[in-house]
């Protein structure tokens, strides 16, 4: 169900899921926790309608699976919507999609989301051994859920038509 208004959930829920969970009851229960604090901070970091290299890179391996660093600067420059990529530009892809460079109070100190939480979208292995961008397994795993898959793609939709919306 595509509600198209994710974006008013973080001012009073933080959470496109949990606002819906409170407004349609058969949403209650549907994903485990990390998978709710998943959304939350793909919806509040990521999906902000800012972030659109890192939706770039996304959607490609969504739809096309592993891509090099090669390959994502060449795609990228059939994008209409983003400047070409560059191997500066993919290491800040890699670090916001992996939520490193976000931070959150933990004991009274500020941690990255990922340390916290162990939250990422690309397989650190595979991207520091190889440079290859891969979505990371866990992820993975979250998106083969049906309900899981859907709340995630209305986020990102909502994220591209609000980055569309400001050029």
């Amino acid at each position: 169900m595509d509600h198209g208004i994710p974006c008013i959930t973080y001012d009073t829920k933080k959470s496109y899921y949990k606002y819906l969970a409170i407004r349609e009851d058969s949403y209650i229960g549907l994903l485990d926790e990390k998978e709710q604090k998943f959304l939350e901070y793909f919806g509040l970091h990521v999906a902000n309608g800012k972030r659109y290299e890192e939706l770039f890179v996304l959607e490609t391996l969504l739809e096309f699976g592993e891509q090099s660093e090669v390959e994502l600067i060449t795609e990228s420059t059939n994008c209409p919507y983003i400047k070409p990529l560059n191997e500066e530009k993919l290491i800040s892809v890699y670090i916001n999609l992996n939520f490193h460079f976000f931070r959150e109070k933990k004991n009274g100190n500020m941690a990255s989301i990922n340390d916290i939480h162990g939250v990422q979208i690309i397989d650190p292995e595979k991207y520091h051994r190889e440079g290859i961008f891969t979505l990371d397994k866990e992820f993975r795993s979250f998106y083969e859920d049906d309900n899981f898959q859907k709340l995630f793609s209305d986020q990102l939709n909502y994220a591209k038509t609000h980055f569309y919306n400001r050029l």
